[in-house]
């Protein structure tokens, strides 16, 4: 697992525990709040000059669009996916 999809996890995990989170300069907390994330990750990615960086914060959204591994059932899990809002 590359350290983005790493970050992705620790993100969707943070969010079904209902912990705060503090991601770029931004505050996010409650309902939607993934849906807020990934607006934040959009938005730093495509203002972003660093072809690294922003290969970066598109790994990590691309692990919150899969979501995160389901280990009882040995595969993605929908829990905490975008449709969180």
């Amino acid at each position: 697992m590359d350290l983005g999809a790493q970050i992705a996890a620790k993100i969707l995990e943070a969010i079904d525990r209902g912990t705060d989170l503090y991601i770029l300069d931004h505050y996010v907390t409650g309902p939607g709040c993934l849906a807020r994330v990934r607006g934040f990750l959009i938005e730093e990615r495509d203002a972003c000059a660093d072809a690294e960086r922003a290969d970066f914060l598109a790994s990590i959204l691309h692990g919150l669009e899969k979501g995160v591994p389901d280990p009882e059932e040995g595969r993605r899990s929908e829990k905490g996916g975008i449709a969180d809002s």
